[in-house]
């Protein structure tokens, strides 16, 4: 059976690996995913826009949970670049 996690050594080794490969990276590449990642940051926060304006009538509360979980999704997308 194959070990499908990592013990917090070979964390830390994968961590710094990931950071050298993204510190070598072209200038052309980093542009290109910071513009990415600003656009995922942008949808996150207009989802957020329209699930609030579209639910402040039924509720604030409601508004504000559902709001709460859509902003995170563009942060997440950030993350997967």
């Amino acid at each position: 059976m194959e070990k499908r996690y990592l013990l917090p050594p070979e964390v830390a080794k994968a961590t710094i690996k990931s950071g050298i490969a993204k510190a070598n990276l072209s200038i052309s590449r980093l542009i290109l995913l910071g513009i990415f990642a600003g656009m995922f940051i942008s949808f996150g926060a207009y989802g957020d826009i329209v699930v609030m304006q579209t639910l402040k009538s039924i509720d604030v509360g409601i508004m504000k949970f559902l709001g709460a979980f859509v902003f995170p999704v563009g942060l997440m997308l950030v993350g997967f670049l």
